[in-house]
């Protein structure tokens, strides 16, 4: 278990991040609250688990599917003649089934290996306007996703025993979206419970209410 938070609420860790070193640009007027980040690799990736065994069963059907077009036979396409295997048509078939589906389904298949790979440089950010993540992308940039404190009128506490948890601020639509919507927020981190109350008092006192539970 992490050490619980304390004010000024920074994580030791990142106390070194001011307006400058954040990957982001800030309002004259926009303070730090607090910066985080996922206390480990692995809680981290395991929200990602559902989009990799989807995975893990799309790419098996394909491949099932592409290895049956390839074997020949009795297929629907061929008006019930039987081909043989390989047959130059199938074949066609085969590779532009593979190049255009097979990239996808690896990408949901290994998605849980490249959050645990982002989960390092993975930063959060809370200011007096909105709750930020901000996560490494493949080309080497940075993805930046936002919450604005007006619109965090429900946030929700995910905690384990060990005092860490999640701190839900949204959804995530993934490519499937409507089979696979994931939650969204700071995620995996340390004393969750001391993040979710320095949340409601900085809507408090931006006069924004109390985010509901």
């Amino acid at each position: 278990m992490s050490k619980p938070y304390q004010e000024p609420w920074i994580d030791d860790a990142l106390a070194d991040h001011s307006q400058a070193s954040l990957p982001l640009e800030l309002a004259s007027d926009e303070k730090i609250v607090w910066v985080g980040k996922p206390h480990s690799r692995l809680s981290f990736a395991i929200k990602e688990l559902k989009v990799g065994i989807f995975g893990l069963g799309f790419v098996t059907f394909l491949l099932l599917w592409i290895t049956m077009v390839l074997g020949g036979g009795n297929n629907k396409w061929d008006r019930g003649r039987v081909v043989p295997a390989f047959a130059t048509h199938n074949l066609v078939i085969a590779i532009f089934a593979g190049l255009f589906m097979l990239p996808p389904g690896l990408t949901m298949l290994t998605a849980p290996l490249r959050a645990a790979m982002r989960a390092p440089h993975t930063i959060y950010a809370l200011t007096s306007r909105r709750a930020i993540i901000c996560e490494p992308t493949i080309f080497g940039g940075v993805a930046t996703r936002e919450f604005p404190l007006r619109t965090l009128d429900n946030i929700r506490c995910l905690i384990q025993n060990d005092g860490t948890g999640d701190l839900i601020l949204g959804t995530r639509r993934t490519a499937f979206k409507e089979i696979l919507t994931l939650p969204d927020g700071f995620l995996a981190v340390g004393d969750v419970r001391a993040i979710e109350s320095l949340v409601q008092k900085t809507l408090k006192s931006e006069g924004l209410g109390t985010a509901k539970k």
